[in-house]
């Protein structure tokens, strides 16, 4: 299994077999086929070689995960990978959706839009306080948690961040770190924004270096600002947010600035449809993505809202 994860974990299969995916995509792959199997053993399947699964083994994995009351999106996501393995490992299986295993699909049935607003702020917590917490413990975790306040970065993103090389006046440009290897800008429009990555630039000193900490791998400085927000309190299973939040409160505080309202998931009422477009476009670019859709897993869906009478 470790033979064939070493190929497997690293392909993206939704471009092509040159573009290497995230430390976080591999270690996630690596968790839920070496859980699978283990899974499939304790059930009673003697499989000695994972070659050998078969349609059987999924089904068995989809209700078992369904028994265990999984979230819908988290079993989506793993038979995702399974379907992912199967095809890098040349195996003719048809893996149905999710939906085809169970008698009721609502239990695995993955909705796209949300409905939560996952910012720090709906939160109720203080940013500026737990910043100042978080650089007490580790000041390149510190950092990273303004980065993507700022600039409405992810995680990675932020790590992988070269200040000096992405400072373009006027603009960001993200370029490292970023999923599928999309590069895009996030506009320089204001003092809190130049202020961070002026401070960005300080800590990192030299014009060729990233924001990791020197003497930390890209894995371990990520470990070590989850191991930070943890040692605060700021875990999906405590505060119920996350650093990814960060970027859920840009992407929502930047479509008030431009639509004039409040987000759908935020209670806002969409008057305008073409004013919801446009905001939902630019920052859908700052984000990265170039569907305006995908807003929908930020600030909502517009169908949530009711015109005013």
């Amino acid at each position: 299994m470790k033979e064939i994860l070493t190929g497997f974990e690293r392909i993206s299969f939704n471009r092509s077999y040159k573009v290497k995916v995230s430390h976080r995509t591999i270690q996630k792959r690596r968790d839920v086929m070496y859980l699978s199997f283990e899974t499939l053993r304790k059930g009673g399947f003697k499989i000695n070689d994972p070659l050998n699964i078969k349609p059987k083994h999924i089904e068995y994995l989809v209700s078992f995960w369904v028994s265990e009351q999984l979230s819908a999106s988290t079993i989506s996501n793993r038979v995702s990978i399974i379907n992912i393995f199967l095809k890098f490992i040349g195996k003719e299986i048809m893996v149905k959706s999710p939906q085809d295993y169970v008698d009721d699909p609502k239990l695995v049935k993955r909705t796209y839009v949300n409905t939560e607003d996952k910012s720090w702020s709906a939160k109720e917590l203080d940013f500026a306080d737990l910043v100042v917490k978080a650089s007490d413990i580790d000041v390149y975790s510190s950092m990273h948690l303004e980065l993507m306040l700022a600039f409405g970065l992810r995680v990675q993103e932020s790590i992988s961040l070269q200040p000096f090389k992405s400072d373009y006046t006027n603009y960001l440009l993200v370029m490292h770190g970023t999923k599928g290897g999309r590069t895009r800008i996030v506009h320089i429009d204001s003092g809190y924004k130049a202020d961070v990555l002026k401070r960005a630039k300080a800590l990192c000193g030299d014009i060729n270096r990233n924001m990791s900490n020197p003497d930390r791998t890209l894995m371990q400085e990520i470990n070590r600002l989850y191991y930070v927000m943890k040692k605060l309190g700021i875990t999906k299973s405590g505060s119920g947010a996350t650093p990814h939040g960060l970027r859920h409160q840009y992407l929502n505080d930047r479509y008030e600035e431009v639509a004039g309202h409040a987000s759908p998931v935020r209670g806002g009422v969409i008057v305008d449809k073409e004013i919801d477009e446009q905001a939902r476009l630019f920052t859908m670019l700052e984000a990265g993505h170039g569907r305006t859709n995908v807003g929908v897993n930020y600030y909502g869906s517009a169908k949530q809202t009711k015109q005013p009478s």
